[in-house]
């Protein structure tokens, strides 16, 4: 339920309590799929979400929320309790700059445990709902919620094909896997690369900014042996013992190797532009080169390298637009209220393929 904005018929404008459907992004910690599933459709899977006492109380009175559950749940809330201790919140909460110098469960969140697969007759039988004496036996598409011991909603899965309502893209898709490839581990060893030049590189900066100091000790004099600071104008006391002709203090520079690290640098940095087909030019680098020292030069290497871009943002609009669209559509087509109004209909997503190809004329 949320309080919504809305003009009465009378036209003048108030508030009205209702609810709204809405879209929302899932983190992947919080996703935790069957282990030999392929996809979102593949399979159950878990969805760990977080609630406060406050997102309860708003479910209350909500069609398919038992509302006893809810006020157990509620009864039972209190810091740093109904967490479900996944193992991994105090390394995530370090991660996301949560809870700092706190406990993760020093909080009043609460974690909902959210089912979605396939479960037996006899099972949903177990949490309330009724399921047919000669179906028992069945397996069926459901829903289900639960805090602790708690189960706040269970209901049979209203897709009319049995789909979960979520939606999956991927930076690099991996066949019959439900990870893809993100951008940080396609870049990973060529990254490990730049690093380790980047720290060489300030430390080489470091160690010749200025010159290492010899000085034998044996050959001062006084209170020298025991001040060895480096102050402009400083004068030294020395002695000529045991006949020592070479000078009792000696400088020499260590050798600068920045050109070196650069360019190794620089290859590294090139080769992960190649791993994740978007290179330093597609982003504004000036230092192109080549072709791309012409306009039209460099409108053919940004049209190449928008290939890989493209089938990115493609994917994304085939596997996660397309299908929340659809099934809005199809639950509206199912709606006698519209059954004379809809048709036989194709989505084809074509906003960010139009987007690329403005961005191609502008160039």
């Amino acid at each position: 339920y949320k309080d919504v904005l809305v003009v009465k018929e009378d036209e003048s404008i108030g508030t009205e309590r209702r609810i709204v459907e809405e879209y929302e992004r899932r983190s992947p910690f919080d996703i935790y799929p069957q282990p030999d599933s392929s996809n979102v459709q593949d399979g159950y899977l878990f969805d760990r979400v977080v609630y406060r006492k406050i997102d309860l109380q708003n479910m209350i009175g909500i069609s398919g929320i038992n509302d006893d559950e809810i006020l157990k749940v509620l009864a039972e809330a209190g810091e740093g309790k109904l967490k479900e201790w996944t193992g991994i919140e105090s390394d995530r909460a370090d991660r996301e700059k949560k809870n700092q110098g706190l406990s993760p469960y020093n909080t009043d969140t609460i974690d909902c445990l959210e089912y979605h697969g396939t479960l037996s007759g006899h099972m949903l039988m177990e949490v309330g709902i009724m399921v047919p004496p000669e179906k028992r036996d069945f397996d069926f598409h459901a829903s289900v919620w639960r805090i602790g011991n708690h189960v706040i909603k269970a209901m049979i899965n209203e897709d009319p094909l049995g789909r979960k309502s979520y939606s999956q893209a991927w930076f690099e898709r991996r066949n019959d896997r439900f990870w893809g490839r993100g951008l940080p581990e396609l870049i990973d060893d060529s990254q490990t690369v730049c690093n380790a030049c980047a720290r060489a590189l300030v430390n080489n900066i470091g160690m010749g900014s200025g010159p290492q100091v010899d000085i034998n000790i044996e050959r001062l004099a006084g209170r020298d042996k025991h001040d060895l600071r480096l102050i402009p104008w400083k004068r030294w006391l020395t002695t000529n013992r045991l006949q020592q002709t070479q000078p009792a203090i000696s400088f020499w520079q260590p050798q600068m190797h920045v050109q070196d690290i650069l360019a190794a640098f620089h290859a590294f940095s090139k080769l992960s532009d190649e791993q994740s087909n978007v290179p330093a030019y597609a982003h504004g680098d000036p230092q192109v080169g080549g072709a791309g020292n012409t306009s039209s030069g460099l409108s053919m290497l940004i049209s190449q390298a928008s290939r890989g871009i493209r089938s990115i943002i493609q994917g994304i609009g085939d596997d996660m637009i397309v299908h929340s669209i659809m099934r809005i559509y199809e639950r509206k087509a199912l709606d006698p209220k519209y059954k004379s109004m809809v048709g036989d209909v194709r989505l084809v997503v074509k906003g960010n393929t139009a987007a690329i190809e403005k961005a191609q004329h502008a160039v």
